[in-house]
């Protein structure tokens, strides 16, 4: 019985767990991130969440995993297969500008993916691996411009775990 109590309470309490122990240390971005944003009214973060949650779920929905040659833009993989990393960011950051410029939100709220190393307790996972593959990981930035409020975002720990919105490492 408390055998069944841990892992349950593992089981319900994974996403803060996976936040206190690993953290995303940004190192590189995916294209050209620059933008000027004229100052406007703010976007509320609820439905900022709401579009990612979605977004997210969709994502999952259509990608699976793999370490093989693959696609990786999401103008091809909008109907689905198989990815890596780059390819889930790709699509994901794809998905939620769409819906920021469907909401008028884009020129406030912008998805950028960026090259990240992941840190368990402060060590830099990728340093234990020697294939190339493994040298870093893509994750998603969500900046709303209005408050200045942040959201890092890892659409393939989403589908492999459901946990979605993780912790960003500042240095």
């Amino acid at each position: 019985m408390n055998l069944f109590l841990f892992c349950l309470l593992l089981f319900l309490f994974r996403a803060p767990i996976y936040r206190t122990c690993f953290s995303y240390s940004l190192v590189g971005d995916r294209g050209d991130n620059s933008h000027i944003l004229a100052r406007e009214p703010s976007v509320d973060n609820k439905l900022v969440r709401q579009i990612i949650d979605r977004c997210l779920d969709s994502t999952s929905a259509l990608l699976s995993f793999t370490t093989s040659s693959c696609k990786m833009d999401a103008a091809s993989l909008i109907s689905g297969g198989e990815t890596n990393c780059v390819g889930y960011a790709a699509l994901f950051a794809a998905q939620c500008n769409g819906v920021f410029k469907h909401y008028g939100i884009y020129n406030r709220c912008r998805a950028e993916i960026h090259i990240t190393e992941i840190h368990c307790f402060g060590f830099n996972i990728h340093h234990a691996f020697s294939s190339p593959f493994w040298k870093n990981h893509d994750a998603v930035r969500i900046i709303n411009n209005t408050d200045q409020q942040t959201f890092l975002i890892d659409p393939t720990l989403y589908d492999f775990c459901g946990i979605g919105y993780v912790s960003e490492r500042k240095n």
